[in-house]
């Protein structure tokens, strides 16, 4: 099947914490790619409630502690195969189905019956019940997205009031498409299996301005949201002139979210390190699905 439609068919769920207690675990926002259409739904977690011992490989000491949340294989179809998890500071980890489930992966929000603070990862983290052989870098701190798959192919929607602009994820051949051979900004985090290829690698996408002008949409500001992190807003005069490149392949095939797909901006920091400086990778906003234009 094409990657395109494997793209469009993939859920993406959205982690958004409103409230932690003892008794019920956090509220989560569940978000839906199916078409161009974007659906939201509120879910509690504690229907799920499972509870693990393990130690924290973060922290030392060896005294087992308790953690309750939701396991992983859970919270996706049988038939996925892998999944990725995004923090607030685009901090990703990837894994396949079959590693989770056979470590215990948890999502949790609660350690020796308290909420997890910040300062520990929380109010949502990872946690292994199976720890052994593990790098401490599995354990996924301040997860705020959790996506079936690799997210491939997914089409960027351009907002403007109430009428939205989709933007094929998966084609390469799109009106207006630039490529650069350049040595490939990642997302920091975890990778089960190795990223592939190191070293200069092509990629393609449109320069910001021309894909909107292309599209006949003017704009005072935008704002360009991510799967998680902080959203970057941009005024017109920061955007206009600029070569600032939102890509969407490598080498040809659709990024994946472990890469910081399905689409992510890049901002070339020699000609403008000012602005270069204010995204938060630097000069890389990774996980965007979405442009909002005033």
């Amino acid at each position: 099947m094409r990657l395109f439609f494997a793209g469009l068919s993939i859920l993406f769920f959205l982690f958004m914490v409103n409230a932690v207690s003892a008794e019920k675990g956090p509220e989560i926002t569940v978000l839906a790619f199916q078409k161009e259409k974007i659906s939201f739904v509120n879910t509690d977690l504690s229907v799920r409630v499972s509870e693990i011992a393990s130690l924290d490989p973060n922290f030392p000491g060896n005294e087992l502690r308790t953690f309750q949340g939701a396991f992983i294989g859970d919270l996706v179809g049988k038939d996925v195969e892998s999944v990725t998890l995004l923090s607030e500071d685009q901090y990703m980890a990837f894994f396949p189905m079959d590693f989770v489930r056979e470590k215990g992966g948890l999502l949790a929000w609660s350690e020796n019956g308290r909420p997890i603070s910040r300062a520990r990862g929380g109010p949502l983290k990872v946690i292994f019940e199976k720890k052994e052989k593990l790098h401490p870098s599995v354990n996924a701190w301040y997860v705020r997205a959790l996506v079936p798959g690799k997210g491939q192919g997914v089409p960027l929607r351009l907002m403007k009031g109430d009428a939205v602009y989709p933007v094929s994820g998966d084609g390469v051949s799109e009106s207006g498409m630039v490529f650069r051979h350049m040595l490939v900004p990642v997302p920091k985090g975890y990778r089960h299996t190795s990223p592939g290829h190191v070293g200069k690698q092509e990629l393609r996408g449109f320069i910001v301005e021309d894909l909107l002008k292309s599209k006949g949409l003017s704009f005072d500001a935008l704002t360009f949201k991510a799967l998680a992190g902080r959203d970057l807003r941009l005024e017109r005069n920061e955007v206009e002139g600029k070569e600032i490149f939102l890509f969407s392949h490598k080498d040809g095939v659709p990024l994946s979210v472990p890469c910081g797909g399905p689409w992510f901006l890049w901002v070339p920091p020699q000609q403008y390190p000012q602005l270069a400086e204010r995204l938060p990778n630097p000069d890389t906003l990774f996980f965007i699905h979405e442009i909002v234009l005033e």
